[in-house]
């Protein structure tokens, strides 16, 4: 076989491995993505906070509660979207839209993770709580 021809082989593989994996293992990715770039571009006026909670004798983290407040009608929109491309993996929901006003909270078994978000016209109050 040609290298070339070994390298698409390569690539349709891993393509077709990573279509395969569980929902879980790819749960809450929009999520995540959205916070992680606005938390590195830090636009705006931001409250962020991450706690991490160790294992006293492993010293393994075996917790995180990240939360985040900020004034930004657009990082709210992109928010409200992730969660709703996101809400189609998880195995618990409860969102509800009041007006300008949309709560959701998501909840996956495997791992334990907790995320909820609250926005009203700019204002966004995000967290997220993480099992390991």
């Amino acid at each position: 076989m040609k290298s070339i021809d070994c390298k698409i082989l390569f690539v349709a593989l891993v393509a077709f491995a990573a279509s395969m994996l569980p929902e879980t293992a790819r749960a809450q990715q929009n999520i995540d993505k959205v916070i992680s770039e606005y938390v590195e571009a830090s636009r705006g006026t931001l409250s962020y906070r991450s706690v991490v909670k160790r294992n006293p004798s492993t010293r393994q983290i075996a917790k995180r509660v990240v939360e985040l407040s900020v004034d930004d009608k657009e990082l709210g929109k992109q928010l409200v979207e992730a969660f709703e491309t996101d809400r189609k993996c998880a195995d618990g929901i409860e969102c509800t839209r009041q007006g300008q006003t949309y709560i959701c909270t998501l909840i996956w078994d495997d791992p334990r993770r907790i995320y909820e978000i609250t926005v009203n016209g700019c204002w966004v109050a995000y967290s997220a709580v993480i099992y390991y």
